[in-house]
C-alpha cells in the first residue's frame, strides 16, 4: 500500500538472476549430493549477484539466514524486498560455502 501511494505502482527487488529449483538429480550432476536450495540458472552482467560474484551453477541454500526450499520461495523473498535493502546469500558449490551480500535493485 506504502509503494502505491508513494510511487504510484509496485517496485519489487530483483537481483539479475535466472533460478530453478534444485531437484535431487541436478544436486548429484553437480556435485552436491543432498544439497537443498536454488540453482543459479543464469546472471545478467552487472547485476547485484553478478557483483557479490555468484555464477551459473551455484547452489542458494538461505536468505538472511532462512533456508531456500526452491525458487519460489526465493523468487517472493527478493520481490518483496525493497530496493537498496542488503541481503545475506548462503550460496554452496561442489567444494565449498561461502555467504555473500548483494543490494537489491528495483525493477
Amino acid at each position: 500500500m506504502a509503494q502505491l501511494v508513494e510511487h504510484g505502482g509496485v517496485k519489487r527487488g530483483r537481483l539479475g538472476v535466472a533460478i530453478q529449483d534444485l531437484d535431487p538429480d541436478i544436486a548429484a550432476s553437480l556435485g552436491l549430493g543432498d544439497v537443498r536450495g536454488t540453482l543459479i540458472a543464469g546472471v545478467e552482467a552487472g547485476s547485484p549477484v553478478a557483483t557479490a560474484g555468484l555464477k551459473p551453477g551455484d547452489v542458494v541454500a538461505a536468505a538472511n539466514g532462512r533456508p531456500v526450499q526452491g525458487a519460489a520461495y526465493l523468487r517472493i523473498f527478493i520481490g518483496l524486498a525493497a530496493a537498496g535493502t542488503q541481503i545475506e546469500l548462503t550460496v554452496k558449490t561442489s567444494s565449498s560455502e561461502k555467504t555473500v551480500k548483494a543490494r537489491v535493485a528495483g525493477s
